[in-house]
């Protein structure tokens, strides 16, 4: 496994934005604080070969936020939303074959391997966000700001396919060891600009729930692939 430095210091800078708001928010004059909890769907878009892109995927993911109301206009919060694991998973045909041993004048089936991709996306987020004016209870709000995104990658095979039973043949291993086949994980920790959109909808003075849309632009590190995380998705907030 890779493992990075950064994700310490991504998780110190994001206590440290919880620290800022728990002790600023007593001295901010009419301030309301809020906590929110929410499910959303996890969509992810990335550029590269459709064949063998390995990240695009739809899963699940829940999250929690912490925030401060600073006027009837404006809005910080910052958040960690965590998704499912999503597995995908390729056939990649080979060049070659790896001849069973069958009978004389059959030809051999072509090879494949099987490549298994699980990926898993946390986001820790810092927003700001506005508030056109209220209509009633209705709160529709836009919002801007950085995300850190840690990003875990592990990638696995199988096969040949379909001579499972030679997989692990001594004839076979070579192969996948030469092809970089072998599991191993990668580990990205990289910052993603965030845009998104909500609706407050209040049921009481301090419950709301509030649908919302978050798209997160992301870059892998080395040089990696590009692309988008969509989340919409609902969740309830509370404000004292």
């Amino acid at each position: 496994m890779i493992s990075c430095a950064p994700a310490v210091t991504v998780n110190r800078m994001f206590l440290a934005v919880i620290a800022v708001f728990g002790l600023s928010a007593p001295a901010l004059s009419q301030s309301r604080v809020f906590v929110t909890g929410g499910i959303f769907a996890d969509v992810r878009r990335f550029s590269g070969d459709a064949v063998v892109n390995t990240l695009d995927s739809t899963t699940i993911a829940a999250g929690g936020r912490v925030g401060v109301f600073l006027s009837e206009r404006w809005v910080i919060d910052a958040g960690a939303d965590v998704s499912r694991s999503a597995t995908i998973t390729r056939s990649i045909p080979l060049g070659f074959v790896v001849p069973p041993p069958i009978a004389i004048g059959v030809d051999p089936p072509p090879t494949t391997f099987q490549l298994r991709t699980t990926n898993r996306f946390l986001a820790m987020s810092v927003l700001v966000g506005f508030r056109p004016a209220r209509s009633g209870r209705v709160h529709p709000g836009f919002l801007g700001g950085i995300t850190f995104m840690h990003v875990t990658r592990t990638f696995d095979s199988a096969g040949p396919v379909p001579l499972a039973a030679f997989a692990a043949a001594s004839t076979v291993q070579p192969i996948r060891s030469a092809l970089g086949l072998g599991p191993h994980t990668l580990v990205d920790n990289v910052p993603a600009a965030t845009v998104g959109f909500e609706v407050g909808l209040d049921f009481t003075r301090h419950l709301a729930v509030v649908p919302e849309l978050r798209a997160h632009a992301v870059s892998l590190s080395n040089g990696g692939p590009t692309g988008f995380v969509f989340r919409p998705g609902v969740g309830a907030r509370w404000t004292f």
